[in-house]
C-alpha cells in the first residue's frame, strides 16, 4: 500500500492537469472499493472453512463417552450443520466468496479491454478522416 500512496503522492504533486487528478482519483476509489470486496470476501471463505473443520471435531468429539444429552444435542447440531452447511448469499441470489470476487475482477478486466480497444478504434478513424 505504501508503493500506491507513494506514487500518487508524486501523480497529485507533478501533475497539473485537472483530468489527470480526477483519474487518478477514481482509480484510488476503485482500489479501495476492492479491498472491501477483498476482505468481505475473505471473511466469508474463512466463517465456510471453520463451519467445515467445526463439523469434523464435532464427529470427533461425538466418539467420546459423554453424557447422553450432550450426545444428542451434538449429533443434533452435526446433523444440522451437514445438511445445512454455512454459506454467505448475496439475498439468495449468489454465495459470497472469491468466486464471487474473481468473477467481478474479470468481468471489469474483460469490459476494461472493450473499451479501450474502442476507444483506438476511435482514434484511428479520427486520424484517417483529419
Amino acid at each position: 500500500m505504501n508503493f500506491l500512496f507513494t506514487n500518487v503522492y508524486r501523480y497529485f504533486r507533478y501533475s497539473t492537469s485537472i483530468h489527470a487528478l480526477q483519474t487518478i482519483a477514481v482509480l484510488f476509489m476503485c482500489i479501495l472499493n476492492l479491498y472491501e470486496a477483498f476482505c468481505i470476501a475473505d471473511a466469508c471463505e474463512i466463517t465456510m472453512e471453520q463451519s467445515s473443520k467445526t463439523s469434523y471435531l464435532l464427529y470427533r468429539f461425538n466418539t467420546l463417552n459423554l453424557d447422553a444429552g450432550l450426545k444428542q444435542n451434538i449429533e443434533l447440531f452435526l446433523i444440522q450443520l451437514i445438511h445445512q452447511p454455512v454459506k454467505f448469499t448475496a439475498f439468495g441470489m449468489f454465495t459470497m466468496g472469491y468466486t464471487v470476487l474473481f468473477s467481478i475482477i474479470t468481468s471489469v478486466t474483460s469490459y476494461l479491454i472493450i473499451m479501450i480497444q474502442f476507444e483506438l478504434t476511435d482514434n484511428c478513424t479520427a486520424k484517417i478522416h483529419h
